[in-house]
C-alpha cells in the first residue's frame, strides 16, 4: 500500500507520486494530515463542510 499525502489547499488525498491535485490543481502537499472522509456525493452536507468539489478521499485536518 502506498503512502498518501494531502493537498494543502483543499485536503484531497493523493498518492505520494502525484504532482498536481486533481481537485483544485494545487501543487503543495503535506504528509502531515489526520482523519479521512470518503466523499461519494459532492452534494452531501459532509462534502459541503469539507468544500469537496470531486468525489474521493479527503483529510479532515491538514497541517503544513
Amino acid at each position: 500500500m502506498s503512502k498518501l499525502k494531502a493537498c494543502v489547499r483543499c485536503g484531497y488525498l493523493v498518492e505520494e507520486d502525484t504532482e498536481i491535485c486533481p481537485a483544485c490543481h494545487g501543487d503543495e502537499f503535506t504528509e502531515n494530515w489526520r482523519g479521512i472522509a470518503v466523499i461519494l456525493d459532492t452534494e452531501s452536507q459532509t462534502a459541503d463542510r469539507l468544500n469537496a468539489k470531486i468525489p474521493g478521499k479527503y483529510a479532515l485536518r491538514v497541517e503544513e
